[in-house]
């Protein structure tokens, strides 16, 4: 071994039949061509082909040039590059990961600075009477915003240390999940500054808001009104209640409908806080469903033996038969394989044809 190379075919090295790569079953290997020619009886010959085309180049004109070319020789068709397996999956992977990263992390970020806007809110709420008092005392409204700005600030600090950290720490181990699979010679993780600053911005102003909305509240009224406790909202009968039957109109039931209707705005933005937290909750458990449905179609359906033996000619049926008398053997499936091409006017493509039998 002098050194390790990527084939541009082979970036996601799979063993046909498997799911994924896995290194004993399956190697790329580079040699000498002469030593290759002379191991497997091809001198001058060759089974595979990767074809560099220049910029600007018509694909579809060239395939058929190819097509045409190697024809003659058993050739099943030439393919582009978003149709070859390996670079077809390593797109697919990162289209996903693009799609996760531009969706997960917004309903994630906006759940959580819904909560961090709802608790400060509340937080200033609940001291509602100390602020009327200081008020009352001669306190100026100054000092009293900047005091919950800064446990604001605190807490958005904190937070923002621990995702910074913690997101550094997820991003590397998931490069380094991903060399197991996609050998590429540069896979380094990169925090971009202005998502970080971007993120802490965003934190800090919906903690803001949350407290400054509250204060507001508060400190606009005379300190003797404030020091009380809030005055309940003046509720009427919705069209709502009027719709919903008397049976089912009771004592508690009319009291939720009242406490929603009555707080419009809270009730969209718990709603719309639930409406994003079940996505979340989606995401993080559709995996295990996913992986089940794949063994279930893989194993179930597709490799629904434990065994293959393939022959490189067409055997006869009565082949089928002798493997069932085999020890060990409980059933035997025979199948076909023929390379065909469909033509329809200009257009052609390879596919393989399969036919089975059981016996």
């Amino acid at each position: 071994m002098t050194g390790i190379a990527l084939s541009v075919e082979y970036v996601y090295a799979v063993k046909s039949g498997l799911p994924v790569p896995d290194d004993r079953y399956f190697a790329v290997l580079w040699t000498d061509r002469t030593a290759a020619e002379g191991a497997f009886a091809m001198e001058g010959a060759f089974n595979d082909a990767v074809v560099a085309l220049a910029p600007g180049t018509n694909t579809q004109h060239a395939i058929d040039a190819i097509d045409r070319l190697l024809e003659p020789y058993g050739t099943l068709g030439a393919l582009e590059r978003r149709d070859q397996s390996s670079n077809r999956f390593l797109e697919d992977e990162l289209n996903q990961q693009r799609v996760t990263s531009t969706t997960v992390p917004y309903i994630f970020f906006a759940i959580s600075a819904f909560l961090l806007n709802v608790a400060l809110g509340r937080l200033v709420t609940a001291q509602r009477e100390q602020i009327a008092a200081l008020k009352a005392l001669g306190m100026p409204t100054a000092p009293i915003v900047a005091h919950y700005l800064k446990f604001v600030v605190v807490i958005v600090a904190l937070g923002a240390m621990l995702g910074i950290v913690s997101g550094i720490g997820l991003g590397r181990a998931m490069m380094e999940s991903y060399r197991g699979f996609f050998r590429l010679p540069d896979m380094a993780f990169e925090l971009t500054p202005w998502s970080a600053v971007a993120g802490t911005m965003i934190s800090l102003a919906a903690g803001t808001l949350g407290v400054i909305a509250s204060l507001r509240g508060i400190v606009t009224l005379a300190p003797a009104v404030a020091m009380r406790s809030p005055a309940p909202q003046r509720f009427h009968r919705s069209l709502i209640e009027r719709t919903i039957a008397g049976t089912v109109r009771t004592a508690r039931r009319m009291i939720i409908v009242r406490n929603m209707l009555g707080r419009p705005w809270r009730t969209a933005l718990t709603v719309l806080g639930i409406a994003l937290a079940v996505p979340m909750v989606v995401l993080g458990l559709f995996w295990r469903d996913a992986l089940a449905y794949m063994i279930d179609v893989q194993f179930g359906l597709i490799e629904r033996g434990n065994a293959f033996v393939t022959f490189p000619d067409p055997r006869n049926a009565h082949v089928v038969r002798d493997l069932t008398h085999e020890p060990g053997v409980i059933a035997a499936e025979a199948q076909r394989i023929i390379p065909v091409r469909l033509r329809a006017g200009h257009r052609s493509s390879p596919i393989i044809s399969s036919s089975w039998w059981s016996s």
